[in-house]
């Protein structure tokens, strides 16, 4: 129920297409090429040479599959609302709503940087001053989508580190709060692990509160088939089924059904936020000890075994909580910058702040290339292709080999052209690589992965409009 599956044909259990495998691939031969043609650039600003023609319009190309990423993350993402309205989640669906305006503003910039691009070089060959006014409108349109897709990104981030600090906040006062309790160290210590446990329990399971508001909302909500076969099957604890049965009238009426499935959407949207935290791995030992009224009995009888377990998993839970705050808090610095070099390019045009742009741009690119290649190893490792991912990456092959035919044709050098060569030769590994994994797998069982905690972004690099 924690897998959030994108829309599938019926009778099919791998998805049509998987964006989250697709995207870190073509966001790490973006990242690859966009430093390159940065490092090159700023090197000529450094030496007062012009920049390379085919590594500048022709590499620039790359922000062509800014259009592919944008329409993908617009899919996954209307997916993901249309799941959390139905799920009630406010937290998701604004996140959800965000991401789909920043997709769509990385769709505009990327038109804007394309067309831009295709204006430079017309300008080049021509001379003629009606392709540079048009060059600086549709840069400046770029920018300004530009600005707004890093600014959402940013937003996006920001709620999620807020959230994520609140609950490592609330676990670790738990435990402290639960260590002040006992007249041993022994005891102290064991109070402040089940003092942890009661909290992670808190975070997964519904409370008097969400009970009384799901009988509130039954009451007045008519019941839904569709919903009932969605959120009725889910298995509720045994403190719910009591309430249920309590409150829901006959077996198999529509008054007990409808609380039923009122009870199933608090319980998915619960756990749904308390599994964004952490990994799937990590939220399955959670519900496995916090839930586990055996476990807790050990620990407050002083089993040596069970405090060691359960204190090393509320370490590990700790730890995840500690590394996805630190990970939002740099992607929020790196939009930051990437919203000052967009900015100041179209501010700034000359001089030292030229110089201070490029670098600024180096720096974000950077930082994005981490982040994307660290997306790209886990998709590795954990996701499953759709059954017709194939032809994205198809499709995302043929624009890289435009850019690297367009740079060949405009590249003069020696220099220009060992850069254009390389970068044609790094994009060309990751998506055959991509596509290898996509043939091996296609015909294999599919496994929904557990884990939506992703940093959603989008292929564009604020040096494009430089």
């Amino acid at each position: 129920m924690l897998h959030r599956e994108l829309p599938r044909e019926v009778g099919q259990s791998r998805p049509t297409i998987n964006p989250t495998w697709l995207k870190p691939g073509m966001w790490v031969a973006g990242d690859v090429i966009g430093q390159v043609r940065n490092a090159y650039e700023l090197a000529d600003h450094l030496n007062g040479h012009r920049i390379d023609l085919g590594v500048d319009k022709g590499l620039g190309a790359i922000s062509t599959l800014s259009l592919v990423t944008g329409s993908l993350g617009i899919y996954e993402n209307k997916a993901k609302l249309d799941e959390a309205q139905r799920d009630g989640d406010v937290r998701r669906t604004a996140l959800s709503a965000i991401n789909i305006g920043r997709y769509s503003g990385s769709l505009v910039a990327g038109s804007s940087i394309i067309a831009s691009r295709g204006m430079g070089i017309a300008m080049a060959q021509t001379g003629r001053k009606t392709f540079a006014t048009a060059t600086k409108v549709l840069g400046t349109v770029g920018s300004s989508a530009g600005v707004l897709t890093y600014a959402m990104l940013m937003t996006n981030s920001a709620i999620q580190m807020g959230h994520k600090i609140a609950r490592m906040v609330g676990l670790s006062r738990a435990i402290s709060t639960g260590r002040k309790v006992g007249s041993t160290p022994q005891e102290r210590r064991a109070n402040g692990i089940l003092s942890g446990l009661n909290y992670l329990r808190d975070q997964i399971t519904l409370s008097d509160a969400d009970r009384k508001s799901a009988k509130n909302l039954a009451k007045k909500a008519p019941f839904n088939r569709e919903d009932f076969q969605r959120y009725g099957q889910v298995e509720l604890l045994e403190q719910d089924a009591q309430f249920l049965h309590s409150n829901g009238g006959e077996v198999d009426s529509d008054s007990y059904k409808r609380l039923k499935t009122q009870l199933g959407r608090k319980y998915t949207v619960k756990q749904n936020t308390f599994a964004d935290q952490i990994s799937a791995s990590k939220f399955a030992n959670v519900k496995e000890i916090a839930l586990n009224q055996g476990c807790l009995e050990e620990i407050r009888n002083g089993d040596g075994k069970a405090i060691a377990a359960a204190e090393n998993l509320l370490d590990e839970v700790q730890g995840e909580m500690k590394n996805s705050v630190l990970m939002r808090a740099g992607v929020v610095a790196i939009c930051a910058l990437g919203v000052a070099a967009m900015i100041g390019s179209l501010i700034i045009t000359g001089g030292t702040g030229a110089l201070v742009m490029l670098i600024l741009s180096q720096i974000v690119g950077l930082g994005m290339f981490c982040y994307d290649t660290s997306d790209l190893i886990d998709a590795f490792k954990n996701e499953s292709p759709g059954r017709h991912d194939h032809l994205v990456i198809y499709l995302s092959t043929l624009l890289l080999a435009v850019t690297f035919t367009l740079s060949a044709l405009l590249t003069s050098g020696i220099v220009p052209t060992i850069l254009v060569a390389a970068c044609a030769a790094i994009g060309v590994a990751i998506q055959v690589s991509v596509l290898l994994k996509t043939h091996l797998e296609k015909n294999k069982p599919f496994q929904p992965r557990e884990r939506s905690d992703q940093i959603p972004r989008a292929f564009l690099d604020p040096s494009d409009l430089n």
